[in-house]
């Protein structure tokens, strides 16, 4: 049975976002500093973008983060605050890739994780010697797509042939709430 982890949004949630020319913060910037940089939203997106998630009274978290993934690159399965149904609104701004969710372990095969910080209330389970996993949805997404994904599912990333640059708004709200709203 498939299990959704993620939404493509519509073309009107791409081409307000297209809009925002978000790009702009980037010129002259070195952007492989940024990787997983955490800045406050209203950098990220101008007052426009923030009254676009407030008309749907949706909450946004006061800090988003930049995500770059070098080309032909996979990322280790990990989930993020797996004790908190939290999601992400994820804009590709530049290159391509897959963003795929698994389920972990058949009969009670142990799997090793490991439970690492990246900031005051943020952490990442990453999980090792996986001995079966089954992919139950994949995000295959390119330059200009916008998605609403779970993030404390386990998931990782898979970069085709350019890095892969994500402005990733974090939600306050459970996947499923959104889910429906978001449209």
């Amino acid at each position: 049975m498939r299990q959704i982890r993620h939404k493509l949004l519509s073309t009107k949630v791409e081409s307000f976002f297209n809009q925002l020319d978000i790009t702009a913060l980037f010129v002259g910037k070195d952007l492989t500093s940024w990787n997983g940089t955490r800045l406050p939203t209203h950098e990220l997106i101008n007052e426009k973008g923030i009254q676009f998630f407030k008309s749907k009274t949706i909450d946004i978290n006061s800090f988003s983060t930049v995500f770059i993934n070098p080309a032909n690159h996979e990322s280790f399965i990990h989930a993020d605050n797996r004790d908190h149904n939290i999601c992400r609104v994820n804009y590709i701004l530049q290159g391509e890739g897959k963003m795929l969710w698994y389920n972990l372990g058949k009969n009670n095969e142990k799997i090793v994780t490991t439970k690492f910080t990246t900031g005051i209330v943020d952490y990442y389970i990453k999980y090792e010697e996986i001995e079966s996993k089954e992919i139950v949805d994949v995000w295959d997404g390119k330059a200009g797509d916008c998605a609403l994904t779970k993030i404390n599912a386990p998931h990782n990333i898979i970069t085709g042939n350019l890095n892969r640059v994500v402005l990733s708004i974090r939600i306050n709200e459970p996947f499923e709430k959104l889910y429906d709203i978001l449209e």
